[in-house]
C-alpha cells in the first residue's frame, strides 16, 4: 500500500467543533497520523480546522464516504476522478487527490443550516468534462423515468407480476417471435392448413397441407408436407416426434438469446437476442431508481450484484420460456396430429391461430415461470430468485475477504519464526 501510495487531504474549516469521518466501502487505506490501516467500513474521525492525510493504495477499489457529526456529506469514487491506471510500476506515483471546503466570507442566512447543508451549500464538485458526457442520459430524462418507475406493481395481478416493464417485455418477446419467424408467417398468413392421413404401401402419414395453391408460394412451395420436414418443424415446434420436439425446444433456447445467426447462408438478425437486450436494458433502468437512493450512511439501497443477478435471472428465463413454450406448442399439436392419425378425421385451422396460439403460450409460460420465480424464493425467505442470489454473492464475497484478508493470511506469521531452540553448526574445512 506504500510503495507510492495516492496522497488524499481533507482540508475543511466550516465550523468549529464539526467533527468529521472518513470511511472507506471496498478497500482499506493507511492512517498516518495514528500509524495504522484503516479496514473497510471503520471510522476514522479529524476535527475541523484539522488538515487531515491519508495514504490510498494504488489497487484502492470503492468509495471514500465523507460525514460530518455523523451526518452523510459527500462520497469519492477516486477512480472516477482520476481515470489513469498506473500499473505496478513503483517509479510512478499516482496523483494526489485534495478535498477543501472553507467557509464562506458572505453573510450567513438568518435561518442557519445544518452541518451537513452547510457544506454541502459550499462545495462545488466540477467534474471533467469527459466525465459529464458519459453521465449524459442516452434516451430522454422522460423515456429514462417511464422505464425506471416500470417496475413498479399494479393493480392487474395480486401476485404482483404484471407491471409496465413486464407488460412491454411481452410485446418485444411476441415482437421477436414475428421476426424470427417472418419469412413463413408473411407468406401464409390468411391461408388454413390441414392435417391429412395418407395411406402409402410403408402404412399410414400425416402431412401439412395448405389450401392455398403451392404454385403462388416462395418459400412453402410444395404441394404438401411431411411432419418431419425441416420447414414443418419449424412451423409445428417439431410436433409428432419426441426427438423433434427435443431439438425444436433446445433450438428455440438458443435463439433465445442469439443477437445474429447464420440461416440459407447469411447472417440475419435473431429477434430473440433483441428482445433479451431490451429487457437488460428495462432491468438497468429499474435497478438504478433503487441504486440513486442513498441513505445516511452514504449506502446504495442496491450495488451492482443486484443488477447482475437480476440480469441472469432474466436471461435464464428467456431461455427456459422459450423451450418450454416450443414444447408445448409441440405438444397440442401432437394431440392434433393424434385425433388425424387415429381416427382418420381432418383436422383445418388457420395459420394465424398457430401464431397467435404460439405467442399465448409464450407469454402463459413467461407468467408461469415468474410466479415460480416468487414462491421459490419466498421458500426462502426473500421476495425473488434476483434478491436471493444477491445476498449470496454478497456473502460469498464478504467470506472470501475475511478469509484470504491480509489479517487472515498472516495472523500466525510470527509463528514461523519462533525459535525452535535448537543450535546447528556448520564448520567449514
Amino acid at each position: 500500500m506504500l510503495r507510492h501510495h495516492r496522497d488524499v487531504i481533507f482540508d475543511i474549516k466550516m465550523k468549529a467543533d464539526t467533527q468529521y469521518t472518513i470511511e472507506a466501502d471496498m478497500s482499506e487505506f493507511y492512517n498516518p497520523r495514528d500509524k495504522k490501516i484503516v479496514p473497510v467500513r471503520q471510522k476514522v474521525s479529524f476535527v475541523d480546522g484539522e488538515r487531515f492525510h491519508l495514504y490510498l493504495g494504488r489497487e484502492f477499489g470503492g468509495h471514500l464516504i465523507l460525514k460530518a457529526n455523523g451526518k452523510f456529506i459527500h462520497t469519492y469514487h477516486i477512480r472516477d476522478i482520476d481515470r489513469k491506471r498506473y500499473g505496478s510500476d513503483p517509479a510512478i506515483k499516482p496523483a494526489p487527490f485534495i478535498v477543501m471546503m472553507h467557509a464562506p466570507t458572505s453573510p450567513q442566512p438568518v435561518a442557519a443550516p445544518t452541518d451537513a447543508e452547510q457544506v454541502m451549500r459550499v462545495i462545488e464538485i466540477k467534474k471533467p468534462n469527459y466525465v459529464e458526457q458519459k453521465n449524459a442520459p442516452p434516451t430522454p430524462p422522460e423515456i429514462l423515468k417511464f422505464f425506471m418507475d416500470g417496475g413498479e406493481a399494479t393493480d392487474l395481478d395480486p401476485n404482483k407480476i404484471i407491471t409496465q416493464n413486464w407488460i412491454i417485455g411481452q410485446l418485444a418477446g411476441s415482437q421477436a417471435y414475428l421476426i424470427d419467424n417472418r419469412a413463413w408467417a408473411k407468406e401464409l398468413m390468411g391461408t388454413k392448413f390441414r392435417l391429412e392421413r395418407v395411406m402409402h404401401k410403408s402404412g399410414p402419414a400425416i402431412y401439412m397441407i395448405f389450401n392455398q395453391r403451392a404454385g403462388l408460394r416462395t418459400l412453402m412451395n410444395a404441394a404438401r408436407y411431411s411432419l418431419a420436414n425441416t420447414k414443418i418443424i419449424k412451423i409445428t415446434a417439431g410436433a409428432a416426434n419426441a426427438k423433434q420436439t427435443w431439438g425444436a425446444a433446445r433450438g428455440a433456447m438458443n435463439d433465445s438469446i442469439k443477437i445474429f445467426a447464420k440461416e440459407e447462408g447469411k447472417i440475419v438478425i435473431k429477434g430473440g437476442g433483441i428482445a433479451v437486450l431490451f429487457t437488460m436494458a428495462m432491468d438497468t433502468a429499474e435497478w438504478y431508481k433503487d441504486y440513486s437512493q442513498i441513505d445516511a450512511n452514504g449506502k446504495h439501497k442496491k450495488d451492482f450484484t443486484d443488477l447482475f443477478s437480476k440480469i441472469g435471472v432474466d436471461v435464464v428465463k428467456a431461455g427456459l420460456s422459450a423451450a418450454i413454450a416450443s414444447a408445448v406448442v409441440a405438444g397440442l399439436l401432437s394431440a392434433a396430429i393424434f385425433v388425424a392419425g387415429f381416427f382418420g378425421a381432418t383436422v383445418v385451422a388457420p395459420v394465424a391461430l398457430l401464431v397467435v396460439g404460439t405467442l399465448a403460450v409464450a407469454i402463459f409460460v413467461g407468467y408461469r415461470l415468474d410466479l415460480a420465480d416468487k414462491k421459490i424464493a419466498a421458500s426462502l425467505g426473500e421476495e425473488d430468485l434476483t434478491a436471493y442470489l444477491s445476498k449470496k454473492s454478497q456473502a460469498i464475497t464478504q467470506y472470501l475477504g475475511e478469509k484470504f484478508s491480509k489479517e487472515a493470511l498472516y495472523k500466525d506469521y510470527h509463528e514461523m519464526f519462533v525459535p525452535s531452540g535448537q543450535t546447528s553448526v556448520v564448520t567449514a574445512k
